[in-house]
């Protein structure tokens, strides 16, 4: 999933997703141990993923499955910090407030 509010990515990011999606069915990018977006998951979500319709339906099924870190060199990961805050409710104030890490 690409939120609209991810200007930063840099492309070899989501290169880096799309290739982990290969082997795993649910996974997003850290920056420095902070897992940001974009989540990707794999085709077989598909049917799941068209029937949403609110963020609690995405944060339902984020919960449901596990999803795996990728490690990248890119701070625009940390643009939107919504859904990261999913990942990882007990990460420290200071990075699950931030909009962007510079």
């Amino acid at each position: 999933m690409l939120p609209a509010n991810t200007p930063m990515l840099k492309a070899d990011t989501l290169r880096k997703v799309a290739e982990a999606m290969t082997t795993q069915s649910v996974v997003y990018p850290q920056y420095r141990k902070i897992p940001g977006n974009p989540i990707g998951f794999s085709s077989e979500f598909f049917s799941e993923l068209i029937r949403m319709q609110t963020e609690r339906d995405f944060a339902r099924l984020i919960a449901r499955y596990p999803a795996q870190g990728i490690d990248v060199d890119d701070p625009g990961v940390l643009i939107s910090d919504q859904l990261t805050r999913q990942f990882s409710p007990s990460l420290p104030q200071e990075h699950s407030q931030s909009q962007i890490l510079y």
